[in-house]
């Protein structure tokens, strides 16, 4: 057994600066290699070894720090020329690679098979950005303001950042304060929760640290592996059985149905009040309740000498609520926006592997999908990207999503 030939013009780099091993050992053993990228989430992967002396099992131990760059040795023009349709990228030039990957191996283990083949696995993951706990409480500036001293705090240059969402111009006061209490990576992903955002960080195809922090208005309207990640690819085209080829296969689902994805509520607190935002799809509506005094007042003055137990119970009925039908009385509707254009949709595709393609970019579906997924004015995006290369060569597999599934009420559903 040895390691991968990258036939297919992909390539592959494993080095640590924590031990000494003899010159492109990792690379001669490596049975395959996979990456996780994913929204909101650390970035992760796994390596398999062929192992006949137990050597790696000696010398990757956990928290070994591993440097990995992966993707093509040739630009896109070179790679044409390999086979018809094999490496159609769509409008993707240069040099296409991620370079610099530093993570650091967890989750050990290995085995034996019957015939005698030793293998060693282990996991890694790019902890480096989790960052400091820290307890904190900002009063001034803005939200934007907020996000881009976190990714400060993660050591991301502002030049390698993409931060824009609709939020971002909110004020930071004193009253209206922002407490972090917990790791600056768990802050920023809550925040992006919270503020309706889509947040991710990874590696860029320079090795540098890259961030993007961006809401569904964004989507499609800003090239992220051009602008962020400072690879000289383009858009991220998708195309089956035709003249686009980049999807070996794919499979799409719908999330409830063509009249949308259901009803769906959600609470928030705004101004030490809790309001409801809920979406109604028969209307394709998104209507926002808010709390009642007048109607709460009401409760409690038919409730009489029994006027605490009745606040008590409103208090319980609230915590206990499973469904906004249950405590809607208490609340009145004072705003209605039209629902975002989408349909609910999901694309899971395995693809040729493009190592410039990441969570958060839009996608274009070019051909062989049907009608009902690529027309209308649905936007869709990269949810999670699993690159792997083993002896099949350089492949991935995308989830890719319409925008209308970061939820008609505004918070995506990751």
């Amino acid at each position: 057994m040895t390691g991968l030939e990258n036939k297919d013009a992909s390539f592959f780099t494993i080095e640590s600066p924590d031990i000494t091993l003899p010159e492109s050992s990792f690379e001669k053993y490596l049975i395959s290699l996979s990456i996780e990228e994913s929204m909101g989430a650390l970035s992760a992967g796994s390596l398999t070894f062929y192992d006949p002396n137990n050597y790696f099992s000696r010398v990757l131990r956990t928290g070994v720090r591993l440097i990995i760059s992966w993707g093509y040795k040739r630009t896109l023009a070179e790679l044409e020329t390999l086979g018809e349709n094999q490496f159609n990228l769509d409008e993707v030039s240069g040099q296409l690679a991620r370079r610099g990957y530093l993570c650091f191996v967890n989750n050990p283990s290995g085995g034996g098979d019957a015939n005698g083949v030793i293998t060693y696995n282990c996991n890694f993951t790019t902890s480096g950005f989790q960052g400091e706990e820290l307890s904190q409480v900002y009063t001034q500036g803005t939200k934007k303001s907020v996000v881009d001293d976190a990714l400060d705090n993660l050591g991301i240059s502002r030049t390698n950042r993409f931060v824009n969402f609709t939020l971002g111009s909110d004020s930071v006061t004193t009253d209206k304060g922002v407490r972090q209490d917990e790791s600056t990576f768990a802050f920023l992903n809550r925040l992006s929760i919270e503020w309706k955002a889509l947040f991710y960080v990874a590696y860029g195809a320079n090795g540098k640290p890259v961030a993007v922090f961006i809401d569904r208005n964004v989507v499609g309207k800003t090239p992220l592996p051009l602008w962020v990640m400072n690879a000289t690819g383009g858009s991220n085209a998708l195309g089956y059985k035709g003249k686009l080829s980049n999807v070996i296969s794919w499979r799409w689902s719908s999330s409830e149905s063509e009249k949308g994805v259901g009803d769906h509520v959600s609470a928030e607190i705004v101004d030490g009040q809790i309001q409801y935002r809920q979406y109604v799809a028969t209307q394709e509506k998104v209507i926002t309740w808010r709390l009642d005094n007048e109607k709460i007042q009401t409760v409690f003055d038919e409730a009489g000498a029994d006027g605490i137990a009745a606040q008590l119970q409103l208090t319980q009925d609230l915590l206990d609520t499973k469904t906004f039908d249950e405590v809607k009385h208490y609340f009145t509707p004072f705003e209605d926006t039209t629902a975002p254009t989408g349909y609910g949709y999901r694309l899971s595709c395995e693809m040729i592997g493009n190592p410039l393609m990441m969570p958060g970019s839009a996608i274009k579906l070019i051909n062989g999908f049907p009608d009902r997924l690529g027309g209308g004015n649905a936007k869709w995006f990269v949810q999670s990207v699993s690159h792997r290369i083993d002896s099949a060569g350089y492949t991935m597999k995308v989830e890719i999503t319409d925008v209308f599934n970061l939820s008609p009420i505004g918070l995506p559903v990751l």
